[in-house]
């Protein structure tokens, strides 16, 4: 599987069944997640305009929105095996019920508004890789001890290749 990262929390996912697009985007102050296909890089903007919690199938793979907050989504993904979390914004409080769809995390993908809050929450969740972009990426990286991350393109992996021991850090360049 392969996970590329297009600039405000826009990323392609390319799996063995197919491939696809999220990225949230905000409408009349609620966050939506839109979904679309891909084929040959290409991205199909008929895409899926999601703005409420349910469970969702794309390219092969099966998507569940569910609300973090008031007005705020987040997606996880489970495709070949892997369950990827998409966090556009920092949980509030996370509920017992929340904890529960969040679940195992093989790859968490978060947006990085404010590094010292996240940190607390990644070591929660104890992801097998992390994808952290946003304003204070590097930030987050550098108190996480892995300043020296090397920047990617493309970050690919099977549910096999992932770690078990110790969680991967990626930094992925915009394309």
């Amino acid at each position: 599987m392969k996970l590329a990262y297009f600039d405000n929390f826009a990323f392609a996912i390319e799996g063995k069944n197919g491939a696809f697009a999220v990225n949230p985007a905000g409408k009349d102050d609620k966050l939506m997640f839109s979904i679309f296909t891909v084929k040959d890089r290409d991205i199909d903007l008929k895409g899926n305009f999601l703005s409420w919690a349910g469970e969702y199938e794309f390219g092969g793979a099966a998507v569940q929105l569910f609300a973090l907050a008031t007005q705020e989504l987040a997606a996880k993904v489970v495709s070949e095996d892997v369950r990827i979390l998409f966090l556009p914004t920092l949980p509030q409080d996370i509920t017992e019920q929340q904890k529960e769809v969040i679940g195992t995390v093989d790859l968490l993908v978060i947006f990085v508004q404010d590094a010292a809050v996240w940190k607390k929450f990644i070591e929660e969740v104890d992801p097998k890789a992390l994808i952290p972009v946003g304003p204070q990426a590097e930030k987050l990286l550098m108190e996480m001890g892995a300043a020296n991350a090397q920047t990617t393109e493309e970050f690919s992996f099977t549910a096999e290749s992932l770690p078990t021991e110790q969680t991967v850090f990626v930094k992925l360049a915009t394309l």
